[in-house]
């Protein structure tokens, strides 16, 4: 009977000790939060600002994180059928970069350089749909219908994860490579003086002839001008207007290929002006600088321009916020104090 006081002195104390304790691991789970959170909009404006300011070092900076960040991941977990697709996706579209980046661009290049990256983008994005299909059917028990019952989701997850992933890389080396080859050939400098005298019947993108055969939707402001070009029709080198190999089949080489004419006047093949908008993910005219509205120019790809945005959000998840998670995992254990741990254990 008299251990009872100390019992129960002891059991208060104990009560008080979780009491403090809890509260502690509440302001904890508290800091983590708004932590992460003033980190992610820091660094979310930090990006903003150099995106606006440094273009090229941003894709630049994207781009190395993209290839190398998965890479490292996959040999860490030990996935060989991820570094497997990662190396054969390496070695070609470092081919096609290797290609775009020599000091004499052969004329057919930029067209055979679009055309494989635009063959790129759709078949990532049919991965993509396929992919999510997979996961609704999943989600809707309907495994039976695709005859894979077990393992409707996991392949429908990896190919989703393919598609995305190889989308975005591959849309940001189209933008270096874009970048790359308009420099080389001229077309595309803001300074007049430096900037190369284009023909009236040149492609301002791959500096190609232009065979007005698929002009006609250019409309009747453009009829003296196509009347003019069928004249010299029979002058232009019918190869001129077509993709050659490596990448047969990239584009209809039985037809030459239509016309596109921007609100500035300037004119592209449909190849070449798509490659420098869509996949190259350039807003302006490679001419002249001048901007490019994009719905009114593809009004069709609206599919296009969204799988776009969404490869753009899966280039931060990808790149920036694994930094973002590391940087608060670095710093909370000196803001937290003692015992402050890491943002999984506080």
């Amino acid at each position: 009977m008299a251990d009872i006081p100390r019992v129960g002195r002891r059991v208060a104390s104990t009560h008080k000790y979780y009491v403090r304790r809890s509260h502690r691991e509440e302001t904890r789970a508290l800091l983590v939060l708004v932590l992460f959170v003033v980190a992610l909009v820091g660094f979310q404006a930090f990006l903003v600002n150099c995106r606006k300011r440094h273009d090229a070092l941003y894709i630049g900076v994207s781009l190395a994180g993209l290839w190398v960040i998965p890479a490292f991941g996959a040999t860490w977990l030990m996935w060989p059928w991820t570094l497997l697709v990662w190396s054969a996706f390496t070695l070609v579209v470092g081919h096609v970069m290797f290609l775009a980046t020599r000091k004499e661009l052969a004329q057919t290049t930029p067209r055979t350089v679009y055309a494989f990256f635009s063959a790129v983008t759709r078949s990532c994005f049919a991965l993509g749909v396929a992919g999510y299909a997979l996961m609704i059917v999943d989600f809707l028990h309907m495994e039976e219908l695709v005859g894979l019952r077990g393992y409707v989701a996991p392949l429908g997850g990896t190919l989703l994860c393919y598609g995305l992933y190889l989308g975005v890389l591959t849309r940001d080396c189209a933008s270096l490579t874009s970048e790359l080859m308009a420099s080389r050939m001229g077309f595309s400098a803001r300074d007049e003086e430096s900037r190369r005298e284009l023909a009236p019947t040149a492609c301002c993108v791959c500096g190609g002839e232009l065979v007005v055969a698929g002009a006609a939707r250019a409309g009747d402001d453009h009829a003296a001008a196509s009347s003019s070009h069928d004249e010299l029709a029979p002058l232009i080198e019918p190869a001129s207007a077509r993709i050659e190999n490596p990448f047969e089949g990239c584009l209809d080489a039985a037809q030459p290929e239509p016309i596109v004419t921007l609100e500035c006047g300037h004119r592209y093949h449909e190849q070449c002006i798509r490659g420098w908008t869509l996949i190259g993910k350039k807003d302006t005219c490679a001419y002249c600088c001048e901007r490019v509205e994009l719905k009114q120019v593809f009004p069709w790809e609206r599919h296009s321009l969204l799988w776009l945005q969404l490869l753009d959000a899966i280039r931060y998840l990808i790149v920036w916020n694994p930094i973002i998670i590391v940087f608060v995992d670095s710093v909370l254990p000196l803001v937290a104090g003692r015992g402050g741990g890491s943002i999984g254990g506080y």
